[in-house]
């Protein structure tokens, strides 16, 4: 037969998200093998992925649709290696994985993961904040009075803070059906004299177990970040946190960071310049020579403001930060600038003609009223992107799905030899997607559909997560059918599910339905949980705290 997949042009992923390989679509062909999930009776098909998928055995999905690159199509199935890879895609009828779970998955879509180029995680502690400007001493509201509100959060946080938001965030991302992360990190420091918060660079690692915990694909982008403006500029108290001393501090870092993650299959490591007004163009100019050297991918903010453009401009005899990276750096294919709002459209094309990546971030800048960039000129080189302007492609939801798989896979470099097998799977009979064709699911899915609810799992090198809103309902529904659940451990499950049923906002009746939760030993994590998520979805900021445990004849002592 010939092989479903073509290209590599946004349809499953290489690596993680761009094309189903092709080249693999004649291996392993015994169709007489493979063993369908007849063994996992009265278990939802999330569950079923949870169980056979994450086993480290080979695995089919067979969803009734699967997006194809260009259309989504029926009767393809896609076969997953124990090192989850995708080692064929075929049709139906021509299976090919030697002694392999099929998972029939009716009334499913099948993409590829995709891909947020571009995340601060912790400033997720601003939810909020960005339609509600502050003001400054002459009553006008900006970016700039924004940011010092960032500055006031980042003044106070501590590493269990950090975590916190940070896993919070990476789990949501999940959930809406992002399976990769560029996680553009510039807070390294603790705070000064409070122990592990004081040490130096102690949030890179925090940020990096938070990905893990989530079980999301990171690059971390590692910032430099040295002065607080152009023209040398000092630091504020809170910048500190971001200070990077040297080049050799800043290097020495990411060596002790790579060892770490030399064999990590989820986890990589980015270059970053945090920007013009924190890092001067001769230190940008070596560490992407650096980058260059190391095979890294190269990030940085770009012409986000117009006075950062118009800053730059008085400090560097009128140029603009484009034109000093147009002049100064050789642009390719591994280099991204963020936002680029206010650059000039004709330095945007020359920047994207040497295959450099823009990646816009379209909640930030409408939230913090930043502007439209131009990007009609560059639409092949954007990423995590919803184009603002009108454009030449007759389907537009296909072209904004590409920004937020291929491109984005592009930007972070994900694009490399070996097909990882990360995918989101759609619910089509939901009710935001249930009256879709397969001709007009993208764009259904697109523009109509709450990710986390039509949602039901994603999947990171081929091990599958169900979304969290979904989790403790599963639980309890098909607890019987996984005997590894304790008696104790069902009956908090389906205590926890019981939250669902607390609908009102009264403080009061929330603390008696938290108060009904009756927490065995051992099981204090699973209801934690459980609570955090139930919170977490109303709306309500939840900082979790580890308390060390106590013997039981000091919990009866203070009773």
């Amino acid at each position: 037969m010939q092989p479903v997949i073509r290209t590599l042009r946004g349809s499953l992923s290489r690596q993680v998200s761009s094309g189903l390989p092709s080249k693999f679509t004649s291996a392993f062909r015994n169709p007489h093998s493979v063993r369908h999930h007849s063994s996992f009776p009265n278990v939802n098909m999330e569950q079923r992925l949870l169980q056979s998928g994450n086993d480290g055995a080979a695995y089919v999905l067979a969803p009734e649709l699967t997006w194809t690159g260009e259309r989504f199509e029926r009767d393809v199935r896609v076969h997953v290696g124990g090192d989850g890879l995708i080692r064929a895609v075929t049709h139906a009828g021509d299976d090919a994985d030697v002694d392999a779970v099929v998972h029939s998955l009716p009334g499913r879509a099948l993409l590829p993961g995709m891909v947020n180029a571009h995340s601060h995680a912790f400033q997720r502690g601003l939810r909020g904040l960005g339609e509600t400007y502050p003001k400054d001493a002459t009553g006008e509201s900006s970016f700039w009075t924004w940011r010092e509100e960032m500055y006031k959060l980042v003044g106070g946080m501590s590493e269990t803070q950090i975590y916190d938001l940070t896993r919070q965030c990476f789990s949501e991302m999940r959930d809406a059906g992002i399976t990769s992360v560029g996680e553009f990190h510039y807070f390294h420091h603790g705070r000064p004299g409070e122990g592990k918060d004081g040490e130096q660079f102690a949030y890179d690692e925090t940020v990096l177990r938070a990905a893990k915990d989530v079980g999301i694909r990171i690059v971390l982008l590692n910032a430099y970040y040295e002065h607080g403006g152009f023209q040398r500029a000092p630091m504020s108290e809170s910048q500190k946190r971001f200070k990077v001393d040297s080049h050799e501090v800043y290097w020495t870092q990411m060596d002790a960071l790579q060892a770490k993650l030399a064999v990590t299959a989820t986890q990589s490591l980015g270059v970053v310049a945090h920007s013009m007004r924190a890092v001067e163009v001769p230190d940008i100019i070596k560490l992407h020579e650096e980058s260059v050297r190391r095979g890294l991918v190269f990030h940085i903010h770009l012409e986000e403001q117009t006075k950062e453009v118009e800053d730059c401009k008085v400090a560097h005899d009128g140029e603009t930060p484009m034109a000093l990276l147009l002049k100064n750096l050789k642009i390719d294919e591994k280099f991204t600038a963020v936002h680029c709002t206010w650059t000039k459209a004709d330095e945007l094309k020359q920047f994207v003609d040497k295959k450099g990546n823009v990646c816009i971030c379209p909640l930030t800048e409408g939230n913090l009223g930043d502007g439209f960039p131009f990007i009609a000129s560059c639409s092949d080189r954007v990423c995590l992107g919803v184009c603002a302007e009108s454009t030449p492609e007759s389907d537009l939801a296909k072209l904004l799905f590409r920004y937020a798989t291929k491109n984005g896979a592009e930007s972070l470099n994900l694009q490399v030899e070996g097909y990882a097998a990360d995918f989101a799977l759609v619910d089509t009979e939901e009710e935001q997607l249930k009256f879709s064709t397969p001709s007009s699911l993208m764009g259904a899915f697109i523009f109509g559909a709450n990710g986390s609810s039509v949602v039901k799992a994603t999947s990171v090198n081929g091990k599958w997560r169900q979304t969290v809103s979904k989790e403790i309902q599963h639980g309890v529904e098909n607890g019987d059918a996984d005997s590894s659940l304790s008696d104790e451990h069902r009956a908090q499950l389906q205590a926890a599910a019981a939250l669902a049923d607390v609908t009102s906002d009264d403080v009061v009746k929330l603390s008696c339905g938290l108060n009904s939760i009756q927490s065995t030993s051992g099981e204090e994590a699973t209801v934690g949980r459980a609570i955090q998520d139930w919170l977490t979805v109303r709306g309500w900021q939840v900082h979790m705290q580890k308390v060390p445990p106590q013997p039981d004849a000091a919990v009866k002592a203070d009773r």
